[in-house]
């Protein structure tokens, strides 16, 4: 399934776009919210591009290394739960997205309708 939905962000440019956008913007929000000096974005962005670039420290290529693999994470699972609830709704397993959440993420704090 992991392989599955890597391949659909990666042969769609609008979502791997997206995907780099939010993983550059999580990786300066949580290395400015946990460090005293910030990281530049731009140094973030070139090492994102392609490892070998940029002028991150080895912590900071450590840190944005460690954010990009949780984004790649966060999207594949959110991808899988999408098709999830779209083929129990269809199968008439679930009624709706109320439902759906209280079944499979009960603990969330946000709610999903």
């Amino acid at each position: 399934m992991t392989e599955m939905t890597n391949q659909l962000f990666y042969e769609d440019p609008l979502m791997t776009a997206r995907r780099f956008a939010d993983t550059r913007r999580y990786v300066v929000y949580r290395w400015n919210a946990t460090h005293a000096e910030p990281i530049d974005e731009a140094q973030v962005e070139l090492f994102l591009t392609n490892e070998h670039y940029g002028s991150l420290t080895e912590e900071q290529k450590e840190f944005t290394r460690d954010c990009r693999d949780k984004m790649v994470g966060v999207y594949n699972d959110t991808l899988f739960r999408m098709l999830q609830y779209q083929e129990m709704l269809r199968w008439g397993m679930v009624s709706d997205l109320t439902s759906f959440c209280r079944v499979f993420l009960p603990d969330s704090p946000a709610k999903c309708a």
